[in-house]
């Protein structure tokens, strides 16, 4: 319950809402483990009480803090959209390859993580950890784009030759037609006579 974490929770962070304004709180691993040991003490939760930040679950496991990543945490992920910017600076202005490059920041970029442990700060998640890929699978699906106006010229000069070889077989039936249509011409009028 809230009001339990306003009487114990809040005087064990000690936070001065005036130097933190603004600013994720930061607290080290030792604060955690005795917020969470007292929570687990005080048995007001049903089951262990865990921390949620950076996109890690935290829990105590004999007084030590364990940390897991597991599918549950996304529900704790909140996806945010891209800056707006004028249309001379979004992405895509300069074709594909603004997103689609190797190494573009767009896909094989990194996340700074936004967490309250000070043991977590700097660390950072992977673009492609959003996406459920491998840089691997990135890298060589960006290369693709790289042959891309290849396979539109090969797409284009095959295209050409199919038309050139449908219209040979066209004028090569619309022959073969006539000289039947003119033979058998010939033939009925020479059997009249």
């Amino acid at each position: 319950p809230l009001s339990f974490v306003e009487q114990t929770i809040r005087p064990m962070l000690a936070l001065d809402s005036l130097t933190n304004f603004g600013k994720w709180p930061s607290i080290p691993d030792s604060l955690l483990i005795a917020i969470l040991d007292s929570l687990k003490s005080f048995d007001v939760t049903n089951g262990s009480p865990v921390f949620v930040t950076g996109g890690k679950i935290f829990s105590l496991n004999d007084k030590k803090l364990m940390i897991t990543s597991e599918p549950s945490r996304l529900s704790y992920s909140w996806k945010t959209s891209h800056s707006v910017r004028p249309a001379s600076q979004a992405l895509g202005v300069n074709g594909c390859n603004d997103c689609h490059s190797i190494g573009s920041p767009f896909f094989a970029g990194d996340v700074n993580v936004e967490s309250s442990l000070i043991s977590q700060a700097g660390k950072t998640i992977s673009k492609n950890d959003f996406q459920n890929n491998s840089k691997l699978y990135q890298t060589f699906f960006s290369s693709t784009f790289f042959f891309r106006p290849w396979l539109k010229f090969i797409i284009i000069l095959s295209t050409i030759l199919i038309l050139i070889v449908l219209v040979g077989y066209i004028f090569h039936g619309m022959k073969t037609i006539s000289n039947i249509i003119y033979s058998n011409d010939f033939t009925t009028k020479g059997d009249k006579e």
